[in-house]
């Protein structure tokens, strides 16, 4: 049975709204991390306004928020297809377009703090503990164009226009994330009892529970931060070992294929974050354990396919 989160830890908990000053805006909301920011949230008493990230033009923005004066806003709504959102050249700029509108329009209505869902994939993969300060790499069109946000919105933070955090997520999974990114690929094989190729999952990453990262978000808002901050388990796993893992989860480790694939273009060794600013400037710690995380996704898709 898949676990309830426990109450956030002292220091993460999201500041009780004041209606007076404004509404906290949540954009992809019914995103995969979205609708735990927005749970969250809500479950803290704040008045949020939740949007989808694809609107047409400002106009249309505007048509969404409307009269509500936005007191913060979590901004979460991206493209993020798995089969292309890092070579997909007009959907990024398209998400960056709506980005560029957005920020306007909160500057527009006073908007105190933006946070903004950045990425691991800016970073020029190294082999140990990458933290904020490190080099980073727009090798996609997917990193060009968080690059050219980030950007802007580091300006802006500069200046106390906008104060900024940009939160670089790493990997992340859980219950409800799209069927096609990795480990909800191998948990529906292996319950399907259907063979799956696989890369030699030498590769090394850094994973966190979705409701994690979505407490982290809430708690970098909260905390007001500045700047990259990365949002991190700050531990390795070896990819193999954690698919694996899964299948003892899932059915016969048999079915997994590794080594039949090759890996892609930007696919690096080792891609394990550094969250000492996470931990040390606002307080938070990861309350669900890796274990759990595989727990739950095995058991989410054990019970979509019983219903299905």
């Amino acid at each position: 049975m898949s676990a309830v989160k426990p109450p956030a830890a002292a220091g993460t908990e999201a500041p009780r709204s004041d209606t007076s000053r404004g509404v906290t805006l949540v954009t992809g909301a019914s995103g995969f991390i979205g609708r735990h920011v927005t749970a969250q949230l809500r479950s803290a008493g704040v008045q949020v306004l939740a949007i989808e990230h694809a609107w047409d033009s400002r106009a249309g923005l505007e048509g969404l928020l409307g009269s509500d004066t936005v007191q913060v806003c979590l901004h979460l709504g991206w493209y993020a297809n798995p089969a292309d959102y890092l070579s997909a050249e007009l959907e990024n700029l398209r998400s960056l377009r709506s980005s560029v509108e957005l920020v306007a329009a909160l500057m527009e209505r006073g908007c105190e703090h933006l946070t903004v869902a950045g990425t691991s994939a800016e970073y020029r993969p190294g082999v140990r503990p990458l933290t904020e300060a490190d080099e980073l790499n727009a090798a996609t069109a997917y990193a060009r164009a968080k690059a050219a946000l980030r950007d802007l919105t580091g300006q802006l933070s500069r200046s106390d226009a906008l104060p900024t955090a940009w939160c670089r997520i790493f990997n992340l999974s859980g219950p409800g994330e799209h069927p096609d990114r990795l480990l909800p690929l191998v948990a529906r094989a292996l319950l399907a009892g259907v063979p799956l190729d696989l890369t030699d999952g030498s590769q090394i990453r850094d994973y966190l529970d979705v409701r994690d990262v979505a407490d982290a978000l809430v708690a970098v808002s909260g905390a007001r931060l500045v700047g990259p901050v990365n949002v991190c388990s700050g531990d390795g796993v070896v990819l193999s070992d954690l698919v694996s893992d899964l299948a003892s989860r899932c059915g016969s480790a048999a079915f997994l294929n590794l080594g039949a694939r090759p890996r892609g273009p930007g696919d690096p060794d080792e891609l394990v974050g550094d969250n000492t600013r996470l931990l040390n400037e606002v307080g938070w710690r990861p309350s669900l354990s890796r274990s759990q995380m595989l727990d739950d996704v095995a058991e989410y898709w054990r019970s979509r396919l019983q219903e299905s």
